[in-house]
């Protein structure tokens, strides 16, 4: 099984597939073709670049073939009209393959998790989040509760009385029925809506959503036991729990009736799906091909005029070439400077760990290049330290939250004041405290040097666990 943090991750995925795939790419593509390079070349920019190198190369031919016989037939003048068209083109097809390569590594991803032998529950698991959460999501503060990942499964394998041989059946017709649903869509994008509504899918959930609902009813004192005393959990979210169990079964069933718990608050856990919008995407585009453009048509012109005159100068051809590949880096570029602003705009929803990234990195100057691979980490990091103490995580954040509201006021109009949050003593309290008590519980009595295994599970792929705890280690907030 995974842990609730891989849940949250791959709901993000189902999300990002139920509303935004056809409007955007996702920004966590950006971190994962890092991840898959990894081991086969360090240069992330020729990684990227790499992508719409075909779609630069192809489009450069095409101009070619249309300069030269624009120019054999003496139609100088057409040129610069009809070439315009010609850049459009190129700019819906740079688009088209960013997006297509893009969003294609996030469905690769949650195809890959969710047919892991490993881990079967997944499909089960995103498929009952559709209708238990995403179909009622109008219901006002309704969001998805850390406990429904961590309660969801055991719950149901309980509800059949630890046998898993129905939930085997269950798990491989969602497998079967997904396979048949994701692979099959050619070059069109996956479609995660036709799965979860598929009738198997429906009736294999509510099957499901019913068995955990039949337990809930029969073993009240055994669930308050599991809710309370295992898992630290309040009474509150258990009956959040159990109204989202009742919402997504009479959805599956197409009943009209709704449950809204007095817990259903909204949730400080739920994860922000990340989206650079299409139009933000066609803005980089369009603005880097304009700037060069012109430059390499003048170029591919001028040297198809040489040839036609029998004094060719190829030099011209190979400034042609070299303006595309500029074009290529600039693009990459700016789409950097685009994925980095839309990260910062994420980040800056989650206060806490806003302002321990503070004091772990900027205040000690360090370069965003370097640690904004951190963030996730981090953020695991600090969730594991209040693993059982979450109200004192939730003290935090709505104290962060309400400081952070008057530095907002300060500037009305021209954005926050960080740097007063930053400094504001309750914040900085706050940040030595976390930053506190996590070297305390990752600290190991043998060698002070050498995290806990616990820290070191929550450091993702790519990132130093004993780096990263020298970070902590080192980091002071000035009194």
């Amino acid at each position: 099984m995974y842990d609730k943090y891989e849940y949250r991750e791959f709901w993000s995925y189902c999300e990002f597939f139920l509303a935004h795939a056809s409007s955007g790419v996702f920004l966590r593509s950006f971190d994962l073709i890092g991840e898959n390079n990894q081991g086969r070349s360090s240069n992330d920019a020729y990684v990227y670049e790499g992508i719409t190198r075909p779609v630069l190369a192809k489009n450069a031919r095409g101009i070619k073939r249309f300069t030269k016989e624009y120019v054999n037939r003496e139609k100088l003048g057409r040129i610069e009209g009809i070439a315009r068209s010609l850049g459009e083109t190129l700019k819906a097809s740079l688009y088209t393959e960013i997006a297509s390569r893009m969003n294609g590594i996030i469905a690769r991803r949650f195809a890959h998790a969710a047919t892991n032998d490993d881990a079967p529950e997944v499909l089960l698991i995103m498929a009952s989040l559709y209708y238990s959460y995403y179909k009622n999501k109008e219901i006002s503060g309704y969001a998805i509760q850390p406990c429904y990942y961590t309660m969801f499964y055991p719950f149901l394998v309980k509800s059949q009385s630890g046998s898993m041989k129905k939930l085997t059946g269950w798990q491989r017709a969602l497998m079967n029925r997904f396979l048949a649903q994701w692979t099959n869509r050619g070059k069109h994008q996956p479609d995660l809506r036709a799965f979860f509504e598929h009738k198997i899918t429906r009736k294999v959930v509510s099957y499901a959503l019913a068995s955990i609902l039949g337990f809930m009813r029969d073993e009240e004192e055994k669930v308050r036991y599991l809710f309370e005393v295992v898992h630290d959990l309040s009474e509150e979210e258990m009956q959040l729990f159990q109204a989202q169990i009742a919402n997504g079964l009479n959805m599956t069933l197409h009943k009209k009736k709704r449950f809204i718990s007095r817990a259903g608050n909204g949730s400080p856990h739920l994860k922000r799906v990340g989206v650079i919008n299409r139009s933000q995407m066609e803005k980089v585009i369009n603005r880097v091909v304009d700037e060069h453009f012109d430059t390499a048509l003048d170029w591919i012109t001028q040297y198809h005029l040489s040839v036609s005159a029998e004094k060719p100068r190829p030099k011209l051809a190979k400034q042609f070439d070299k303006t595309f590949l500029e074009m290529n880096r600039h693009l990459w570029k700016e789409i950097g400077t685009l994925v980095d602003t839309q990260r910062r705009v994420v980040f800056r929803t989650r206060h806490l760990l806003r302002i321990i990234i503070h004091y772990l990195f900027e205040t000690r100057g360090i370069e965003r290049q370097f640690w904004r691979k951190y963030i996730p980490s981090v953020e695991r990091i600090i969730d594991h330290t209040y693993i059982e103490n979450k109200k004192t995580l939730a003290r935090f954040n709505a104290l962060l939250g309400r400081q952070l509201s008057e530095y907002r006021k300060a500037r009305q109009y021209q954005g926050t004041d960080w740097d007063g949050f930053y400094e504001d003593p309750k914040s900085r309290a706050i940040a030595d405290r976390v930053l506190g008590d996590i070297v305390a519980k990752a600290e190991t009595r043998f060698d002070e040097n050498v995290p806990e295994i616990w820290f070191t599970n929550q450091v993702e792929p790519g990132v130093n666990d004993q780096i990263l705890f020298r970070f902590f280690k080192q980091s002071k907030v000035p009194v």
